[in-house]
């Protein structure tokens, strides 16, 4: 592998660019596919990818995006390999392919990217990136899973812990600043232990299962909330000060969602079912996207992105929208849910358009000086 060539090369800086955006491609066809699922008649994706948001949403846009990361940090040519078919599953599925081909497709990227997991830990073997790894791993089980057969409701929750190691796994990498993760790991270690413990109790016995995943997730959003360097970036001002905000924010969504699953345990629809899984996947992950992509974006591209106070009109209105859509659920208001999803896809539309806006104006700016 010492011979392979590395993302410095040509062939790997040019495959940067398709990828993101084949990513943006894919996750404008799983927000539209959700709220086609929430009742809005949306003419685009097919009406048939309303039942497929989930796995949309989670292995073609979240995973081919993430393996996507893994491979520029990891410096090698060879770890595209996870992205291009996590991507490709997405793509081929919205273009007609059989869901056998994309299934297909699926698993062989998601294993693929498992074995990056496994080249990222024997690297540099630390808690920071066996979480990570075990992440990915999750990522692989849940993709197989839904592979097999599994009702999406079983499935979701080996997805969900997925978002939740991976950055939770960053994020203790960061608090090695602090002392934290080298005075409190062991806390957080329980935690991680407790999450896959109740994942594998799920495939058995899912009421019980359920909740004790929800216990260990809750200890982890505890610890994230206490011990991130987050709570001394947020007294810095612009891109830290920002990125704080969101984090510290997602970690109250992913304490308030795992609460919820602690109380309703497993279901398998519903209002409820939305309450609990949108928590993370909406107010955590996305808060994290929005924290993270002013960093992540420049390094995948290779474009300087310049931080705008604006960003924090897209993440207000991402948590205002999502405290409506919470409200609503918990009322049994279908309505209510529906137009706090729609205002939940404007916050991220919100979001992208202010940085590209950024970027088009830096652009004029510096051909005009």
């Amino acid at each position: 592998m010492g011979l392979l060539p590395t993302t410095k090369s040509p062939m790997g800086a040019r495959l940067r660019l398709p990828l993101v955006a084949l990513n943006v491609f894919l996750l404008v066809a799983a927000v539209l596919a959700g709220l086609q699922r929430m009742g809005w008649a949306i003419a685009w994706p097919p009406v048939q990818f309303a039942a497929y948001h989930g796995p949309l949403m989670v292995v073609m846009f979240f995973g081919a995006l993430i393996a996507l990361e893994r491979a520029v940090a990891l410096g090698r040519l060879v770890y595209y390999a996870a992205p291009v078919l996590l991507a490709a599953a997405g793509v081929v599925w919205l273009l007609g392919a059989p869901l056998a081909v994309v299934q297909g497709l699926a698993v062989v990227g998601a294993l693929v990217f498992a074995l990056v997991a496994w080249a990222m830990v024997r690297h540099h073997r630390a808690l920071y990136t066996e979480t990570m790894g075990l992440g990915i791993v999750t990522f692989a089980v849940g993709t197989v899973l839904w592979a097999w057969g599994h009702p999406l409701p079983r499935v979701i929750w080996w997805w969900v812990a997925f978002f939740v190691l991976t950055i939770a796994g960053e994020r203790l990498e960061l608090g090695r600043l602090t002392g934290a993760a080298q005075r409190y790991g062991h806390w957080f270690r329980r935690g991680m232990v407790l999450s896959v413990v109740g994942l594998l109790l799920a495939e058995a016995w899912p009421p019980v299962g359920v909740r004790v995943y929800a216990l260990g997730t809750l200890a982890l959003g505890l610890w994230l909330l206490k011990y991130d360097i987050a709570r001394f970036t947020i007294r810095q001002p612009g891109l830290p000060r920002f990125a704080a905000a969101c984090l510290l924010s997602g970690y109250f969504w992913l304490i308030l969602g795992a609460a919820v699953v602690l109380v309703v345990g497993f279901v398998q629809g519903g209002l409820l079912y939305d309450a609990a899984l949108h928590a993370v996947m909406l107010g955590f992950v996305f808060a994290m996207v929005f924290g993270h992509a002013p960093i992540i974006f420049p390094a995948l591209l290779g474009l300087p992105i310049r931080f705008h106070p604006a960003l924090y009109a897209p993440l207000v209105l991402l948590h205002g929208s999502l405290l409506w859509r919470y409200a609503a659920d918990l009322l049994h208001s279908p309505v209510g849910r529906r137009w706090g999803g729609m205002l939940n896809a404007m916050s991220i539309a919100l979001y992208f358009a202010i940085m590209v806006v950024v970027r088009v104006a830096d652009v004029l700016r510096s051909r005009r000086a």
